[in-house]
């Protein structure tokens, strides 16, 4: 449905949260069934994307990896980007965080 929705309205690029996972935690881990689903379900659409044309970064990160909220995670995130293109998704902040930012150097 997604690629045929693209296609529709000539949407050319698709995020596909095909993120290789790393330091796997126990299945009762909080959030660790969704990650594992998520993964399922990206590893299944990326050919049906590519069948319709559509474009996507070759890896992803911020599901499993890295906790953006911590920067020691986000240097090593960077650190060992793989070839490619990757995509990090992260959340702008939450209420309350009082506007801190982070920075990378």
């Amino acid at each position: 449905m997604v690629a045929r929705l693209a296609n529709t309205f000539n949407i050319a690029r698709v995020r596909l949260p095909l993120e290789p996972f790393t330091g796997w935690r126990p299945i009762r881990s909080s959030g660790t069934f969704k990650k594992v689903v998520y993964r399922f379900l990206a590893a299944k659409a990326a050919p049906v994307f590519r069948e319709h044309g559509l474009r996507f970064t070759d890896t992803f990160g911020g599901i499993q990896f890295p906790k953006v909220s911590r920067v020691e995670s986000l240097r090593a995130f960077v650190a060992n980007l793989y070839t490619g293109t990757t995509e990090l998704m992260c959340h702008p902040g939450y209420a309350g965080d009082g506007g801190q930012s982070f920075f990378l150097y």
